[in-house]
């Protein structure tokens, strides 16, 4: 079963929101930040969970995000996709959340501030809407 990390932003009852590019050209796909855990987070320098969390914030919110104070929220399993989501609440940071995201150094995604009750109606699957809601 693969693993990953999820990222809530929180600020003011408002988190980070991913609006994904789609094929279509238009940033349609609503997610939380995150992403894969890979063979290289497995370090003995801390839990590779958050070595995964720091990476993918560095690799899709860019170099000038410092990770300053989080919480483990829980881990969520999905057997659908045959996945486990560890998800993380980041409370305090250095530097500013850009305007919009990147994978392999490219945009694909517009990064917008929400309520917690919108983000709630508009993230795209049950795993990140139950994450959500905690």
């Amino acid at each position: 079963m693969g693993e990953n990390v999820i990222i809530i932003f929180l600020k003011l009852n408002k988190i980070v929101i991913e609006q994904r590019l789609t094929k279509s050209g238009a940033f349609d796909l609503m997610l939380l930040p995150g992403g894969g855990i890979e063979e290289f987070d497995h370090t003995d320098a801390e839990d590779y969970r958050i070595t995964a969390m720091k990476r993918e914030i560095r690799e899709e919110l860019g170099e000038h995000i410092t990770v300053k104070g989080y919480t483990f929220l829980t881990t969520a399993e999905s057997s659908e996709q045959l996945r486990m989501f560890h998800c993380y609440i980041v409370h305090d940071w250095a530097g500013e959340i850009p305007e919009y995201g990147l994978e392999d150094g490219k945009t694909n995604a517009k990064l917008v501030w929400m309520e917690i009750e919108e983000a709630f109606l508009v993230v795209h699957n049950d795993i990140a809407r139950t994450l959500v809601g905690r």
